[in-house]
């Protein structure tokens, strides 16, 4: 009996000495012991839209749990709470939260509160962060794609496209864009998608590298992107300018002439009206007795503060504006541009050199004066220059000025070549072959070794006369400059064979006046286009013949018989123009 009653006497003390340890470790740790709440060490942190969290969390009260709910912002969330339906001093509480897109990207700070049977609670903090959730997409590109393309030239490829939860949209994304006409969002396998990407190289991509960002997003909106650059060659082509006349804006206390201006439409606005039509205001106008006339853009914070504000224009003041467009302007000195030089000004490429000329930009412009020029750049990266012509100079008085901005229309630019001379074959001094794009005549052996440079080609026959040719023109391989007549350095030896398109243009497209005029390559492209079908050789050619034809690295020329020399030794001399 003595035995038994020294192991009840053990176990008592081992299960005392335990129950002290676990109330220690508690108070270390800075929870009351008789009344917790406590999470699970794997209650996640991390979280991702329309996917529910749940874990389980332990609660104690020596005076037995009353009930158990989840807060936010001190307010009990709907259907949180939970009350046991027994006096037990020990609850399991079951936590559950979807987060929603809405919660995408914010941290949620939720209180887990325990209450006992004598009113005192305890809480336990929880905070996860929701995130979008990785993605399981894969792209697949060709091996292959081209490191440089020309203006003109069409990028096109597939992209093999795989994806763990069903696929939603295939889009392309250029300088923020999406490329909307090659957007895929029907799939026939919801899984596996083959994405057909074409584009054809723009005007304004010349001289950079253009990046490709191709996005895929499934059905629960997770995306994953992958981007491919490659290098433009050649120039950018200049900008129409589109020119505005005798445009007037009035200052603050003008009740006459609206304030605001958008350059791209010309369109003057009220102060009322611009704050309608803020996404599209470049700039204002108003008049300070200590800075003079001052020409602002929307973003101009002095502007809100002092002129358009609360006090003086009410609800319209500028400060609550949907969007203060950040216009940037520069002055322009007169050593770098004349009022002569703004009225000549076409296109934009001394406008894009002035304003780059002319650092720094500043969102505002005070004391302007007559005759000034003054650059611009839009918020959306349109250029244009100002022409200030007259001032009356009062808070109720006026700005009046002209001014150019980039038009939507290129302008591409040509070179033009004079009295170039081509020989025939048997002409021992002036080579038969020609290099379009730099006007360089080569001889048949320095034209093998420069076989990539070659557009077009000449011969005289018999019974065709004097041709004009290309080099993938076989007959001229066979016929005239073959192994018999030239030996090695033969046509069909060629390491490459250009095959330049020419079409013969009829005086109803072209005549030899309106040749003279051209100076623009968007009409040499429509004459090409409108003279019909390609070939590779002309046969017959005589004086005033013009010719549409296109190299093989996509310029296009016209270029005119002046005189033909019609013998095996002779000569044509022409007048050109090709896209430069």
């Amino acid at each position: 009996m003595k035995k038994i009653n020294n192991l009840i006497i053990l176990l008592l003390t081992v299960i005392f000495a335990l129950s002290c340890d676990e109330e220690t470790l508690l108070l270390d740790t800075g929870i009351n012991p008789d009344l917790y709440i406590t999470l699970p060490e794997d209650a996640p942190n991390i979280a991702f839209p329309n996917k529910p969290i749940s874990f389980s969390a332990k609660a104690f009260a020596k005076d037995g749990v009353s009930k158990i709910e989840t807060k936010v912002n001190y307010q009990s969330i709907e259907g949180s709470v939970f009350t046991p339906s027994n006096n037990s001093k020990t609850a399991d509480y079951t936590f559950n939260y979807t987060p929603t897109n809405d919660d995408l990207g914010k941290t949620l700070n939720y209180v887990l509160v325990v209450e006992d049977k004598k009113g005192f609670t305890s809480t336990a903090d929880y905070a996860v962060k929701v995130v979008l959730e990785p993605a399981v997409i894969e792209l697949e590109f060709p091996e292959i794609l081209p490191d440089t393309l020309n203006i003109g030239d069409v990028l096109e490829f597939d992209i093999q496209v795989t994806s763990e939860d069903e696929l939603k949209k295939i889009e392309t994304i250029l300088n923020n864009e999406e490329i909307t006409e090659i957007t895929k969002v029907d799939f026939d396998n919801p899984f596996i998608a083959t994405y057909s990407f074409r584009y054809e190289i723009q005007p304004e991509d010349g001289g950079k590298d253009i990046t490709f960002t191709y996005k895929v997003t499934d059905i629960e909106d997770k995306f994953k992107e992958d981007n491919f650059t490659l290098f433009i060659k050649g120039l950018a082509y200049p900008k129409v300018m589109t020119a505005f006349a005798d445009v007037t804006l009035g200052m603050q206390g003008n009740t006459d002439t609206g304030q605001f201006i958008d350059l791209k439409t010309g369109t003057v606005y009220t102060v009322s009206n611009a704050k309608l039509m803020s996404s599209g205001i470049d700039l204002g106008t108003f008049r300070s007795g200590t800075s003079g006339i001052n020409l602002f853009a929307s973003s101009y914070e002095n502007a809100a503060q002092f002129i358009y504000n609360e006090a003086n224009w009410g609800e319209d003041n500028l400060g609550s504006w949907s969007f203060r467009n950040n216009t940037e302007l520069r002055r322009i000195s007169n050593d770098l541009m004349s009022i002569n030089d703004f009225n000549n000004i076409m296109d934009d490429r001394l406008v894009i050199e002035a304003f780059n000329a002319s650092e720094p930009s500043l969102n505002a412009l005070s004391r302007l004066g007559e005759d000034e020029i003054i650059a611009f750049k839009t918020a959306e990266g349109e250029y244009g220059l100002i022409h200030v012509k007259s001032i009356v100079s009062s808070s109720s008085g006026t700005l009046s000025f002209d001014y150019k901005i980039q038009g939507d229309q290129f302008i591409i630019p040509i070179n033009a070549y004079s009295d170039v001379k081509i020989g025939m074959q048997g002409n021992n001094e002036v080579g038969p072959f020609l290099n379009a794009e730099t006007s360089t005549v080569y001889s048949v052996l320095d034209a093998k070794v420069n076989s990539s440079k070659i557009d077009l080609g000449t011969f005289r026959s018999s019974s065709s006369g004097v041709n004009l040719f290309v080099p993938s023109y076989e007959n001229a391989a066979q016929f005239i400059y073959n192994e018999a007549n030239w030996g090695s350095d033969n046509l069909g030896t060629w390491s490459v064979r250009n095959k330049t398109e020419i079409r013969e243009v009829s005086d109803s497209v072209l005549t030899t006046d309106m040749f003279y005029e051209i100076s623009d390559g968007q009409d040499i492209i429509s004459v090409f286009d409108q003279s019909g079908t390609s070939y590779e050789n002309f046969s017959r050619l005589g004086e005033n013949t013009i010719i549409a034809f296109k190299t093989s690295n996509g310029k296009h020329g016209l270029l005119l018989v002046k005189s033909v020399t019609a013998s095996s030794t002779g000569n044509i001399i022409i007048d050109y123009k090709v896209q430069q």
